[in-house]
């Protein structure tokens, strides 16, 4: 039992641990989310910093899915690693109260058997002094054994057995009186013995269960997050190329071997330049490949929709036209709601919603749809 205890208390603490890997992993996951996020602001210009935050948040959002599994599975797990410590706790206390008692118990037995195997050597003198009174007495009278034991024998005949009679009577006083009840409780004793061994089996059950548990999360954890990054390098090398045309850009994982803990690297190269780092690249420059990784994300695990609030403000007409094809391609797989004062960008859009003001000073919304207005008809405000 006290191994099996033992045994459990290593169970507890190397679920406790790996627990705490698991959620350290996912502080890790949390923690590089907010760097890239950082990265990203420093890729926006200051007109566009409450955009740059907005998008960042989206990142967030999508990466972090993955850190929501495992902090969903990490509170059962540490919901079943307190039921099984409040288990092992309440079976270590009763285990010790019936080890306790067991003791006494075997004691009391013990000394029951001693004073029983005396008792039966006490009657065993007894049983041959008898057997030897009878013999004598049918070799003299041949009687039964009846008779002889009904016979009286002369106190001269039986020499020491009174005093032998006294010293018995005296060692029973000495013994005092019996538990006859001391068979009775070491059987209950040991059937509780034997029912908080079974627990603690279980315990130990549910320590291997809660192992596999953390394994099948890890893995789970790993394949979810390769997964998510390996598709948004994927489109975000396809996004890099259109906003920059000629030029190739790639996101890697650095600083470890596990994806977990490892952190995000976004390498840019427009084209005709031997740049490789986003702090190396102009404000525009990097406010484009920003909006590369915005969409590699959007097309990684797309959404309803999507709102981007003047992300175009400081883009000129070269890179505005590449936006916007990227927003076209975009729009076939998801609803985008653009915020804007560029002419370039309300054309493109299906669905014109704006506020304008009516006469007398008060604003009117606006909805328009955007295929039935004559082309060069519209100016942004």
């Amino acid at each position: 039992a006290e191994s099996r205890l033992a045994e459990a208390r290593a169970a507890r603490e190397e679920s406790v641990r790996l627990l705490g890997a698991a959620a350290e992993r996912r502080r890790l996951l949390a923690d590089r989310v907010d760097s890239v996020t950082l990265q990203l602001a420093d890729g926006i210009d200051t007109t566009t910093e409450q955009a740059g935050l907005e998008h960042a948040r989206n990142i967030e959002h999508w990466t972090l899915r993955v850190a929501d599994v495992a902090h969903h599975r990490l509170g059962e797990l540490v919901e079943r690693r307190e039921r099984s410590r409040a288990m092992a706790t309440a079976s270590a206390g009763e285990v010790n109260a019936l080890r306790t008692r067991k003791a006494a118990v075997d004691r009391e037995q013990e000394s029951a058997r001693s004073r029983m195997g005396r008792l039966e050597i006490a009657v065993a003198e007894v049983g041959v002094r008898e057997e030897s009174v009878a013999e004598r007495l049918r070799r003299d009278a041949d009687s039964t054994k009846e008779a002889a034991l009904a016979a009286t024998v002369p106190p001269e005949q039986r020499p020491g057995a009174e005093p032998r009679v006294e010293e018995l009577t005296r060692a029973l006083a000495r013994m005092g009186p019996v538990n006859r009840l001391a068979a009775e409780e070491y059987r209950e004793l040991d059937q509780r013995y034997r029912r908080l061994t079974d627990q603690m089996a279980d315990i130990e059950q549910a320590r291997s269960e809660i192992r596999k548990a953390i394994d099948a999360l890890d893995a789970e954890m790993h394949e979810l997050f390769r997964k998510t990054f390996d598709d948004t390098a994927r489109h975000y090398r396809s996004c890099f190329s259109v906003l920059f045309p000629g030029g190739s850009g790639e996101l890697i994982l650095s600083g470890s071997t596990d994806p977990l803990e490892a952190g995000v690297e976004i390498r840019a190269q427009p084209f005709g330049k031997k740049v490789g780092k986003l702090a190396l690249l102009s404000g525009g420059e990097r406010s484009l490949a920003a909006l590369a990784f915005l969409f590699a994300v959007f097309k990684a695990r797309p959404g309803p929709f999507h709102i981007l609030d003047e992300v175009d403000a400081a883009l000129d007409e070269a890179n505005l036209g590449r936006f916007l094809r990227l927003v076209e391609d975009f729009s076939a797989c998801s609803q985008l709601v653009l915020i804007t004062h560029q002419q370039a960008t309300v054309r493109v859009a299906d669905t014109l919603y704006g506020v304008t003001m009516a006469p007398g000073g008060s604003s009117r919304a606006l909805v328009r749809d955007m295929k039935r207005i004559p082309a060069g008809t519209v100016t942004a405000a």
